[in-house]
């Protein structure tokens, strides 16, 4: 049975990884799932091999449905697993088909089984909030930052704007030449700025997009 199951998923990942166009790991992630909690519920029931590690497996079924599948789909998926359960435990009972373990056994190791899924639903309910938090505050910071770097952009834009304009109005050279120097700095501040708003870590600066910047526009208030 260890050697189906294995050969099973083997099998299909294989498939994904040669034709993920046809099989999405979300479909295979479903296959996979499947195979592996009905291999081991039916090892509750048929003899097989090393029984008591069925036992111990089964006790993990839960925790890698809600991580792979998410809190709705693992609700659904645990729920059938419980009424598989409760049917061994009937089978147990009634010997439909001779069981392997005895009914009180399969009857607490249902119950235990509903107490795991619970914790595990409840772990995988609170790591999802955490993460929505998370999400949220960091869309929350994108927001603030595009918004600062705007409003500083726009300042800049302001300031060069007004230096601009007094040194066209300004008749004495050295004053005018003064007003101008001083709005290329900004110049330069800015392109440092507009620099780090599009960069992804706000550390690094690509010096040659940045030179090129200044160059150009040296160019159009310079002859």
């Amino acid at each position: 049975m260890y050697v189906t199951e294995a050969a099973i998923i083997l099998l299909l990942l294989m498939l994904y990884l040669l034709f993920p166009r046809f099989i999405s790991l979300k479909t295979t992630t479903f296959i996979v799932l499947g195979f592996i909690t009905l291999f081991i519920l039916a090892s509750l029931t048929i003899p097989g091999y090393n029984q008591a590690f069925v036992l111990f497996t089964l006790a993990i079924v839960p925790a890698y449905l809600f991580f792979f599948l998410g809190t709705r789909t693992g609700i659904k998926w645990n729920t059938v697993v419980i009424l598989l359960l409760i049917l061994t435990t009937l089978n147990a009972y009634t010997a439909w088909i001779t069981p392997v373990f005895t009914a009180e056994l399969l009857m607490q190791t249902t119950i235990a089984y509903i107490a795991l899924s619970y914790f595990y639903y409840m772990l995988e309910k609170e790591r999802n909030r955490y993460e929505e938090e998370l999400s949220v505050a960091l869309k929350n910071k994108e927001v603030l930052l595009k918004e600062v770097h705007h409003r500083a952009k726009n300042n800049l834009q302001i300031i060069m704007g007004l230096l601009e304009s007094q040194a066209f109005r300004t008749k004495g050279a050295a004053c005018k030449k003064i007003l101008i120097s001083q709005r290329y700095r900004l110049q330069a501040m800015s392109l440092i700025h507009e620099s780090l708003s599009y960069s992804t870590t706000y550390e690094k600066v690509d010096m040659s997009q940045y030179i090129k910047g200044i160059a150009n526009n040296i160019q159009k208030y310079t002859h």
